[in-house]
């Protein structure tokens, strides 16, 4: 009956040492790369809600508007409060990576079509972890459109 035993001990423990080994071995690994860093993260879940311009000047107040269009264009006219962050610097990665992730960021470029800059600038701050994530349909053309209030600069200030 003891043989039994230890053959039912040895038959668990090669079963059992080779899984806790690789839970060991993997858990206990620092990403490689930062692409499996990235992975890690995108795995938090996240979604994008699109915001019709009938809804974002109700929820205004409640979200930070962010550009991702060029200096310039931001120059030219920008939604009051927004903060511009051009999805095309080389930077933007990294800019955005400071921005406070409980906030809710509310998305805009010109026209926000499908794999436009705000769309690019949506996956990039999923890939970073943000969760609150709202994309303003048309962007910037339909706010305009639509007879959102606009900051236009004075020429020379």
């Amino acid at each position: 009956m003891t043989k039994m035993k230890g053959l039912q001990r040895l038959a668990l423990m090669r079963s059992v040492l080779p899984c806790i080994a690789y839970v060991l071995i993997v858990g206990c690994t620092e990403p490689s790369s930062q692409e499996e860093a990235v992975a890690d993260i995108s795995s938090v879940e996240t979604s994008v809600v699109d915001i019709s311009i009938k809804e974002v000047a109700k929820r205004l107040e409640n979200v930070k508007v962010l550009d991702v269009r060029t200096a310039e264009e931001f120059a030219a006219g920008h939604v009051a409060g927004a903060i511009n962050i051009d999805v095309k610097r080389d930077d933007f990665r990294d800019l955005v990576d400071e921005l406070d992730r409980d906030q809710t960021y509310l998305v805009h470029c010109t026209a926000n079509v499908e794999a436009g800059r705000s769309d690019r600038a949506l996956k990039t701050m999923q890939n970073l972890g943000f969760t609150n994530l709202e994309n303003m349909v048309g962007g910037y053309t339909a706010w305009v459109n639509q007879g959102g209030s606009v900051v236009v600069p004075e020429a020379g200030s």
